[in-house]
């Protein structure tokens, strides 16, 4: 482990044992425009949490970024996915903080990438720093905010993080000058029938919810009859809405929730930390098949393959009513800044047999379990954790073509599936793709095409015969300074995605950056001399098809 890791591991130990608390630090804000927000922590987002918090820059790039605090930059990453140009600073007291979706770093940190880049002949780069090489000050300028990587639209996407772990917390506690005096809405109850172990057993009931102001109501009383669920197991709630913040029109996630039976605290969490490896539990803490309608339900209880870390009492959500008994629920919803919404109802329970509990078959695929499946043409090696449920084992080979589940389950561990490969084109070029449109990265062993996969769905195999697009947008014989600072080119491959590219300049390799988003590449003139240049730019997939381009230009 790196001193420097080790030292905050025992800083954090200490803080543990002795149970000191200090002051809050007061931290210098990251953008110098007032701190709207655009998305707030633990938002609901696709296979994932939202990390941190998203601010409002007006609309347009350009932003100064500035140090929270003093420290010094612990790692830097270029993509042209994800967060982008992404910048990482490691603080006092254990804590990091990111800035995502840059649109350029400055200063000594921009020649330092820069240099990175040209010594690796990369332009994506991860790259990590050690205390004494890229020290800063709190309140210094390293970078400007952007739209690079996945973002959507000009923003900065902001985190604070855990040091040590990297378990990213809520910078909502960090005492940034939000504005925020608008209560949670919410507007959907479900409840779920469950098993003793809390996985979903089929039955839902839903309610419509009706607020006004802070409190809450549904439009009758919630009935419910031992029949909806075993006597081993019990039921859970679920509440969809969402919050906003003065000035903002947006809609971001809900926060936190406590339910209270008969008076008593039954259970009650927040969204204040999330270790980077949970994300993908997403799936199971939102009801996955509303999520894919655009309804976004926060369970309250969590079955035993969850180890989302939210939850605190030892049902972890899972409620045993008694038949014939009426219990009044109230169910709090919150958010950061204290702000809360109240719904309550009682609660029936009719009289009364429970259903028959659902025994265990080989039919199923569950989640404590793996697998190892083999075919005439193809095998399966499913890990524990691969479902987040016990899902139907809907699994068949039809010729080449491997049959396993459907794109409305989702996958958290990722599968290994085997096939055969294709006769006719080179076994090179073959690769495997679920349902014709998700292409995996694929090698060949032993006679078998060999991948992993997060999609459920019809898996066969494919070739990529076809090189990459390359198509020039502003390249001129004569390219006039005043009129463009940059070469722009369209760069594209629709079978198996772009595994490298490349710019040489009079032979000379060059940064050439990339940006998923309308798949668009820029070589920058800033450091290219004035009078003629060679051009050569390639492209190259994941079956190694190769495009090459070469122009003669003049710059003035």
């Amino acid at each position: 482990m790196p001193l420097h890791l080790f030292l905050v591991f025992i800083a954090h130990w200490m803080h543990f044992i002795l149970g000191t608390e200090s002051a809050p630090k007061e931290y210098h804000p990251p953008v110098d425009i007032p701190m709207v927000l655009a998305a707030n922590f633990g938002e609901l987002r696709t296979n994932h949490f939202h990390m941190g918090i998203d601010i409002k820059t007006n609309g347009r790039e350009g932003y100064k970024l500035y140090s929270i605090d003093e420290g010094y930059i612990s790692r830097v990453n270029v993509s042209p996915y994800g967060y982008g140009k992404c910048v990482y600073i490691n603080h006092p007291g254990g804590i990091t903080s990111v800035y995502a979706h840059c649109q350029k770093f400055t200063g000594k940190l921009a020649e330092k990438i820069r240099q990175i880049q040209l010594d690796s002949k990369s332009s994506e780069i991860e790259v990590y720093f050690e205390p004494n090489e890229l020290k800063i000050k709190k309140g210094e300028v390293f970078a400007l905010s952007g739209n690079s990587g996945g973002s959507r639209g000009p923003h900065l996407h902001f985190e604070i993080r855990d040091t040590y772990t990297e378990a990213a917390l809520n910078p909502l506690h960090y005492g940034f000058q939000i504005k925020d005096d608008v209560i949670p809405n919410i507007h959907q109850l479900r409840i779920y029938a469950l098993d003793e172990q809390g996985y979903h057993t089929g039955g839902i009931k839903e309610y419509r919810i009706f607020q006004n102001g802070k409190e809450a109501t549904l439009n009758n009383t919630v009935q419910i009859d031992p029949s909806f669920f075993d006597s081993k197991g019990g039921i859970g709630f679920a509440v969809s809405g969402e919050d906003q913040f003065t000035d903002a029109y947006n809609s971001c996630g809900l926060y936190g929730f406590k339910i209270d039976v008969n008076g008593q605290t039954f259970v009650q969490y927040q969204l204040d930390k999330i270790p980077f490896e949970h994300t993908r539990y997403l799936n199971i803490y939102t009801d996955y098949a509303a999520f894919r309608s655009g309804k976004k339900f926060h369970k309250a209880f969590a079955n035993t393959s969850n180890p989302l870390p939210f939850y605190t009492g030892t049902s972890r959500g899972l409620f045993q009513p008694e038949i014939g008994k009426t219990y009044q629920l109230s169910y709090e919803v919150q958010d950061a800044h204290g702000n809360k919404t109240l719904l309550k109802f009682d609660l029936v329970v009719g009289d009364g047999e429970h259903r028959t509990a659902t025994v265990p078959t080989t039919a199923k695929l569950y989640p404590d379990s793996s697998y190892s499946m083999e075919f005439t043409n193809s095998r399966l090696e499913i890990p524990r954790n691969c479902t987040y449920e016990p899902m139907t084992k809907r699994i068949f080979e039809n010729g080449n073509k491997l049959f396993f589940g459907s794109d409305f389950y989702p996958v958290q561990n990722a599968f290994t599936v085997y096939l055969r490969p294709l006769k006719d084109p080179p076994v090179s070029k073959q690769y495997l793709v679920v349902d014709g449109k998700h292409a995996l990265r694929t090698s060949f062993e032993d006679g078998w095409l060999v991948s992993e996969s997060r999609y459920f769905g019809e898996i066969s195999a494919m070739a990529d015969l076809k090189a990459p697009d390359i198509r020039p947008l502003n390249i001129r014989p004569i390219i006039y300074r005043k009129k463009t600072s940059q070469l722009i080119w369209r760069m594209y491959d629709g079978e198996t995605g772009l595994k490298d590219y490349g710019v040489w300049v009079d032979g000379k390799w060059e940064v050439l950056e990339y940006e998923s988003k309308g798949n668009y590449a820029f070589l920058s003139l800033a450091f290219l001399a004035d009078g003629k240049h060679t051009i050569r730019v390639q492209a190259v997939d994941y079956k190694n098809n190769l495009t090459e381009k070469e122009y003669t230009i003049e710059i003035k």
